[in-house]
């Protein structure tokens, strides 16, 4: 049986933020409120992940030497 220490950890957060209400303040004004407010615990809004998303695209598309036009 293997144990995830990611999944582990993040239980262990949980409970500390959640339930204790105990949370170190980066992690809570950084991650948390990031998440509730932008929908994003990096501060990453739609416009960027979109960005991001034709970036790879593109790339994958050269990777496999697939040319278009849009």
């Amino acid at each position: 049986m293997g144990l995830d220490n990611g999944l582990l950890a993040r239980e262990i957060k949980v409970i500390f933020s959640q339930e204790m209400n105990m949370a170190p303040t980066l992690l809570h004004e950084k991650g948390s409120v990031f998440q509730l407010q932008i929908g994003s615990s990096t501060g990453l809004n739609s416009a960027a992940f979109l960005d991001l998303i034709e970036f790879m695209e593109e790339d994958i598309l050269e990777t496999l030497r697939i040319y278009y036009l849009y």
